[in-house]
């Protein structure tokens, strides 16, 4: 799965997509810590720890 990690200071969280750039899960810094206290291993594949089929929105101009 493709990824773009949201480099933005203070935000832990990435986005996994598909090919045609269609939202399949988010992974979060707090996903991660849940993850390994509960016996998760670091060499999981990421789409198991995911919180997968998020709801997403479209950015849209104000309508004033």
């Amino acid at each position: 799965m493709p990824c773009w990690n949201l480099a933005v200071p203070g935000w832990g969280w990435w986005r996994f997509c598909d090919e045609q750039h269609v939202v399949k899960g988010v992974f979060t810094d707090g996903d991660l810590r849940r993850w390994l206290v509960g016996g998760g291993a670091l060499t999981t594949p990421v789409s198991e720890a995911m919180t997968p089929n998020g709801i997403t929105l479209q950015a849209q101009k104000p309508r004033h």
